[in-house]
């Protein structure tokens, strides 16, 4: 069975590329956009503003910050895989380093075992053969200064674990910690990079009221023990409508060990299309779709045309007459590359594409 359709076993569908599509070549350029909306849900709620959508307050555009996304995407990998929580022996390579709720020093415990004495950047290489989302994106793998002193005779093995620490190390015999060392990796600089979502239009943040029929307990002053005495106020914050427009890049020379495979990269071009399928909560009801993504493809590691000139070959507009869209057919995807050739040196290709041609 070929890599592609195996893949595609696991993730139940899967964009309708060649296994040999030049998107999937780890050491070519890639820029890369996407277009996914919003409806009546909270696409990234800010946590210094009453949890409403986040926006630029002067232009009034929506925004969905590059960490909500990459978090998306990393849970989406972790679901294909079954590593969101723990990392099996049969699934290296997958594992996640920023999990959900996750530890980061029990990660740095796993990565050390049997490592001693060796350098940052082999540290680095080690937690990068591990983990998928460091691979892709990066990571500082530091425990903190705070936290750790450094062996002089050990330049990627830090600190010993501590009695306080969580989850707790194992103890000897003789009740004292057991050494345990963990990995330091320094700054490692992924070659996978994603910016802002910015929506097309102005946005229009609100909060509904919302009450919750039962409580935690009854005011203290009440007697009542087994009925609530009332009901919880609160708020539902959330937007309208939105359309986003996120960018990002690929850079192979930032890929300086060549770990990153064609099963990486296809990994995360599906996860552009589907990790909003896997994240439906409350808050997002199955509210966001992606709707559109193209990649544009450098022959040269280093890029063959500037990347802010490609992305003027995409535009849409507002159709004439909406002036609230409510949906992204409210919106004319007026410029669109076709597939192949779009200048010298660089080809696009289109991922999915929900517009009508």
């Amino acid at each position: 069975m070929s890599w592609y359709k195996e893949l595609a076993e696991k993730m139940g569908y899967m964009l309708e590329l060649p296994e040999d599509s030049s998107v999937f070549d780890g050491q070519k350029k890639h820029d890369f956009l996407f277009l996914f909306d919003a409806t009546n849900c909270n696409p990234n709620g800010d946590p210094d503003n009453d949890n409403l959508p986040r926006q630029d307050f002067e232009s009034r555009r929506g925004l969905v910050t590059d960490v909500c996304l990459k978090r998306k995407i990393r849970d989406f990998v972790a679901r294909v895989y079954g590593t969101e929580r723990e990392n099996p022996a049969d699934k290296k390579g997958f594992y996640l380093y920023v999990k959900h709720r996750g530890l980061l020093r029990e990660e740095h415990r796993e990565t050390a075992a049997g490592q001693k004495g060796i350098s940052v950047e082999d540290a680095q290489k080690s937690f990068r053969e591990r983990y998928w989302d460091i691979r892709m994106f990066g990571a500082v793998l530091s425990v903190g200064k705070e936290d750790a002193e450094e062996a002089e005779e050990m330049e990627g093995l830090t600190h010993q674990a501590e009695p306080e620490d969580t989850p707790a190390p194992k103890l000897r015999k003789d009740k004292k910690v057991k050494k345990d060392f963990l990995l330091d990796g320094g700054q490692c600089v992924g070659p996978m990079q994603i910016g802002f979502a910015e929506s097309k239009s102005d946005i229009s943040p609100q909060a509904l009221g919302i009450v919750r029929d039962a409580r935690v307990s009854n005011p203290a002053e009440s007697k009542e023990l087994k009925t609530a005495v009332s009901a919880m106020p609160g708020a539902k914050p959330y937007l309208p409508y939105g359309l986003y427009e996120c960018r990002g890049h690929y850079s192979p020379n930032l890929d300086k060990q060549g770990l990153v495979t064609r099963v990486d990269l296809a990994l995360f071009w599906n996860a552009l299309r589907k990790m909003f399928e896997s994240d439906i909560s409350s808050a997002r009801p199955g509210a966001m779709n992606s709707v559109a993504g193209g990649v544009f493809t450098h022959e040269h590691r280093l890029g063959n045309h500037p990347a802010h000139r490609l992305f003027d070959q995409i535009g849409l507009k507002l159709n004439p007459g909406v002036t609230h869209p409510r949906s992204y057919r409210d919106y004319t995807l007026e410029k669109w590359p076709k597939n192949g050739e779009v200048v010298k040196g660089v080809t696009f290709t289109t991922l999915f594409n929900d517009w009508p041609e």
